[in-house]
C-alpha cells in the first residue's frame, strides 16, 4: 500500500458521524491482505509521529478549551480522520484548522469509535494471524517501532497574548464559543 492508497481508505469511508466512518473504515480494511493492513498500520503511525507537536498541540488546547497529553493523541487520530488535504494543512498551519473545525466540534478520539479505527489494523491481524505474530509481523514489513519525536520547547498555552498572536483565527474563534 502507499501512502496515496493509506489516504484514499481514509477518504472513501469518511462520514461525518465518527461511529460510521471507524465501522466503514474497519470493514474496508477487513478485506485487505495482511502486509496491506500493515502498510496501513504503518502510514497511521506516521501521522501521528508528524502531528504530535506544539503547535498542533496548541490548536487542540484552543479548540477543545485545554488539552491533557492524551487529548493531543487523541486530537491527532481526529485530526488523520479529516483527510490527507486537512490534516497536511493543518501540519503545516494549525491555525488553518479555524476554517474546519466547528465551534463545540468534538475533535477528540479517544475512547470514541475511532479510536477503534485506529486498532482496526491491529485487530484484524490479531484476528488472522494470532497477537503473537503481530509485532514481529510489524517490525519485519517497517522496521521497529518509531518513539514520538521529542515536541521540543515547550510554551505557556495559557498565556492569552502568545496563544493569540500564534494562533489568531483559532483564538477568534474560540472566543466565540
Amino acid at each position: 500500500m502507499t501512502e496515496d492508497e493509506f489516504w484514499e481508505h481514509i477518504e472513501a469511508t469518511k462520514q461525518s458521524d465518527s461511529t460510521a466512518h471507524a465501522r466503514l473504515l474497519t470493514d474496508r480494511l477487513s478485506i485487505l491482505s495482511v502486509d496491506e493492513i500493515l502498510d496501513f498500520d504503518h502510514f497511521w503511525s506516521e501521522c501521528l509521529h508528524e502531528a504530535y507537536h506544539w503547535d498542533l498541540w496548541g490548536a487542540a488546547y484552543l479548540i477543545k478549551g485545554g488539552c491533557s497529553d492524551d487529548g493531543s493523541e487523541y486530537f491527532c487520530r481526529w485530526l488523520i480522520l479529516q483527510g490527507s488535504e486537512v490534516f497536511k494543512m493543518a501540519v503545516a498551519n494549525p491555525d488553518s484548522l479555524a476554517r474546519v473545525v466547528s465551534p463545540g466540534e468534538d475533535v477528540e478520539c479517544g475512547h470514541s469509535p475511532a479510536l477503534n479505527a485506529w486498532f482496526a489494523a491491529t485487530r484484524i491481524i490479531n484476528d488472522r494471524a494470532g497477537s503473537d505474530k503481530l509485532w514481529a509481523a510489524l517490525e519485519a514489513r517497517h522496521g521497529p517501532p518509531t518513539k514520538y519525536p521529542d515536541l521540543g520547547e515547550s510554551w505557556d498555552s495559557d498565556d492569552r497574548k502568545l496563544m493569540r498572536k500564534r494562533y489568531p483565527d483559532l483564538w477568534a474563534m474560540s472566543e466565540g464559543m
